[in-house]
């Protein structure tokens, strides 16, 4: 199993667009390349600068009064794969750059796993017959299966669970298009930034048991009455 980044949304307060292209320069366009300026506005701000897959970089904000500084913010977008394109040390460097320097906070944070040790139909009878401990809602789970989508392995079928709500702080995905399974959880605002801040800055040889903390923190598979952990989850959490 391997834990990467898969989704990286920050916004950076107080600081100017210039300041933004200079930190992107400095610490991404090495995996991803220089920003292009778009030449148009969009999603609050006057002005978008675009990079490699799909890496994106916010300025100006539309609500800014001319010459007013505190209200000048940036904001850096990262896919997924973008993500892929940057190791996780530079982002554990960006990180400790922006604690050292800025004010900040995460839009979004998306951590996952790949090549876990169940499928999304194994979670989804899971759910079914109440062997899990959940923040989400079971009204929220919803399973897609397409026996004719091609895998990116080449094998034919491909499966996707998820449990949470597009629009809450927290949501889990377990799919197979890749072919290995991948486990995903995603988080927004405050969660993203509280997680951020208790699992990135660390060394990156750390990050896997300080992101199952947080894993566990909003589900777990179990059996109900002794509390043992399903056996293919244990040996995923363990």
């Amino acid at each position: 199993m391997q834990l990467k980044i898969h989704w990286f949304t920050v916004t950076v307060k107080e600081i100017n667009l210039e300041y933004g292209l200079a930190l992107w320069d400095g610490w991404f366009a090495p995996n991803l390349g220089d920003m292009q300026s778009s030449g148009h506005g969009g999603q609050g701000f006057r002005n978008i600068y675009k990079s490699l897959v799909s890496a994106r970089l916010y300025g100006n904000p539309s609500s800014m009064i001319e010459g007013e500084v505190e209200t000048q913010y940036f904001h850096f977008e990262l896919p997924g794969q973008a993500c892929d394109s940057i190791p996780n040390k530079v982002f554990r460097e960006f990180m400790m750059e922006l604690h050292r320097h800025e004010k900040f906070h995460l839009t979004r944070l998306d951590l996952a796993w790949d090549g876990v040790p169940f499928t999304p139909l194994q979670v989804q009878k899971a759910v079914e017959n109440n062997f899990m401990r959940s923040h989400a809602q079971r009204k929220t789970v919803t399973l897609h299966q397409n026996p004719w989508e091609l895998r990116e392995d080449g094998h034919m079928g491909t499966h996707s669970f998820s449990m949470g709500s597009k629009s809450s702080e927290r949501m889990l995905r377990v799919y197979d298009k890749r072919g290995p399974v991948r486990l995903e959880l995603q988080t927004r605002h405050k969660r993203a930034t509280m997680i951020a801040n208790e699992v990135l800055v660390h060394p990156v040889d750390q990050w896997a048991d300080l992101a199952i903390t947080h894993l566990r923190d909003y589900i777990d598979f179990l059996e109900p009455e002794s509390g043992i952990l399903l056996s293919w989850w244990e040996e995923k959490t363990g």
